[in-house]
């Protein structure tokens, strides 16, 4: 029922928290997290399109169906694929470009 009408949440569900503070200052979000509230956890504008969730700025951005360990550069913030279900992305780790030392995407691990 849920591949045809999208996420049916029971009493037996359990909900992930969209946000997860990790240490270095990294932080995992959901994939159905709304832009606009990581706009606000981020401190940055990650950019405005067709898109309401965090998933849905990562699929828009790279065009395609992203694989785990896929990442963009969006605001000064990396955001890395961390894992899937089928099509949908689930979790993300932001990482700010700083703690990089200012790697691109590219060099990200």
């Amino acid at each position: 029922m849920e591949e045809l009408v999208g996420e049916i949440v029971d009493e037996f569900d359990v909900e992930e928290p969209l946000v997860e503070p990790l240490a270095g200052g990294e932080v995992l979000v959901h994939g159905r997290m709304p832009v606009d509230q990581l706009n606000a956890l981020v401190r940055s504008e990650l950019g405005e399109g067709d898109w309401d969730t965090v998933g849905g700025l990562i699929f828009s951005t790279l065009g395609h169906v992203p694989a785990v360990g896929e990442s963009i550069e969006q605001g000064g913030v990396l955001l890395r694929v961390e894992r899937m279900e089928g099509r949908r992305i689930t979790k993300v780790r932001l990482t700010p470009v700083e703690l990089l030392g200012h790697a691109g995407a590219a060099d990200a691990p």
